[in-house]
């Protein structure tokens, strides 16, 4: 017998959070991630979904704040007359790590004790799973929250208990990143972990990682935050600035939203939806044998033409390159460059540019570290030939991680084939003396 149904997958809402700081309280930016919900919510509404997913980190602080309470029971009262279900796994936000606020359980379960969610969690009795009956259809939705370093240990123990039994379709929510994608510091699953699962799950539904990326020929979705929460997920737009020209040269577009998913016998049809976000940048220009004037110049130009009488504006500027002979970086005018335009809000300068004499200490994928590198892992105390071997895989990354990638396709092959390399890597011929 056929069956189908549509649900929406959402995470890293951060209701609460107030990024950037600006000292103004008119510049409280607060409501821009409760607005961003509310658009999910209504979204959700309109195309009558049957539920929702939220893959972690829905508030800010684990005590969340009063604007966030108001805007989570606003929101979650508005699902309840249309009775669709909001189904939440814990995120890196959402739980104290505090011995003393571990008491009575975290935010999360007290909305599941309002009837506001249904909160699934590995670690909660009777909850590490929920059966959602769409009438005579069953989605199996299991939930894994965030576990740090633990978190393909703490997968691979769990995925034990994974069953398709009665069940007609599975999903597996879960706030954890991974290491072939844009957020890889800390994560410690990859793709290959989770494409092992695709015999007993149909829909991986990821959360934590702020920027929006999938896989489908997996089933690998993460929306990313609806909002941006830093300049780490924004857009940049790249200049460089020579002889008194600036000229753009490439830039990298970041969209936020969530995923609207329809699913039909087992074929899942994903669609990203765009959210309306602040127009949040990095400005990064390029300089050669600059003096301070010059960065001056280039910089202000740059912001200026992002800004375009548009005062709502937030930007990140962003000096690489390298300044002309006899300069140092604390002779550039940051204070300038900063009040240089009229936005919203702008960061103090993120200087990458380096001095003229510091050239020479630039690293190349195309020179040869191996004989160096070979000698401080014996130094560590791994013998000869493994020294030689990690040696090997370490320069093999570097020289596949070419900073001089422009675009993100060339990026992205260039991550699985150092995932692979590091997949392949046969642990069991290193060895310590």
């Amino acid at each position: 017998m056929g069956y189908s149904f549509r649900f929406v997958h959402t995470a890293d809402t951060h209701l609460g959070l107030n990024w950037p700081v600006i000292p103004a309280r008119e510049g409280a930016q607060i409501p821009v991630y409760g607005a961003a919900f509310e658009f999910i919510v209504n979204k959700a509404i309109e195309e009558k979904v049957d539920f929702i997913l939220h893959a972690g980190d829905l508030v800010e602080h684990p005590r969340p704040t009063i604007p966030a309470l108001r805007r989570t029971f606003a929101e979650l009262r508005k699902l309840k007359r249309s009775n669709i279900p909001f189904i939440i796994t814990k995120g890196t936000h959402d739980s104290s790590r505090e011995y003393f606020e571990k008491f009575g359980g975290d935010f999360l379960a007290v909305l599941e004790d309002e009837g506001k969610v249904i909160y699934v969690e590995r670690s909660r009795k009777g909850r590490a799973y929920y059966d959602l009956k769409l009438g005579k259809t069953i989605v199996r939705i299991y939930g894994l929250g965030e576990y740090g370093s633990d978190q393909r240990k703490v997968l691979l123990g769990f995925s034990r208990s994974f069953t398709r039994r009665g069940a007609n379709f599975t999903i597996l929510l879960m706030h954890s990143g991974l290491m072939d994608r844009p957020y890889t510091l800390g994560a410690t699953l990859s793709t290959i972990d989770l494409r092992a699962l695709r015999g007993v799950i149909d829909y991986f539904a990821l959360g934590h990682d702020h920027q929006h990326f999938e896989d489908r020929e997996n089933a690998i979705y993460n929306p990313g935050s609806p909002e941006y929460c830093s300049f780490k997920e924004a857009s940049t737009i790249f200049y460089s600035f020579d002889d008194g020209k600036l000229e753009e040269t490439r830039r990298e577009i970041k969209e936020k939203g969530f995923y609207s998913v329809d699913v039909e016998n087992g074929e899942i049809n994903a669609r990203f939806i765009k959210v309306s976000t602040r127009k949040v940048l990095n400005v990064h220009v390029v300089f050669n044998e600059a003096t301070p004037d010059d960065v001056l110049e280039g910089m202000c130009k740059a912001l200026e033409l992002n800004v375009k009488h548009d005062g709502t504006v937030i930007l990140r500027p962003i000096i690489a390159g390298f300044l002309a002979r006899g300069y140092r970086v604390y002779d550039l005018r940051l204070k300038e460059i900063q009040e240089s335009v009229d936005a919203l809000f702008v960061e103090w300068p993120l200087c990458l540019i380096g001095e003229e004499n510091s050239r020479r200490f630039e690293i190349s994928p195309e020179r040869n570290y191996q004989p160096l590198l070979q000698s401080y892992f014996q130094k560590r105390g791994w013998d000869e030939s493994s020294s030689e071997l990690i040696a090997k895989l370490v320069m093999d990354i570097v020289k596949e991680l070419n900073p001089s990638l422009k675009s993100e396709e060339a990026k992205e092959e260039a991550r699985k084939r150092v995932l692979e390399k590091i997949e392949k890597f046969d642990l069991e011929r290193v060895k310590k003396l």
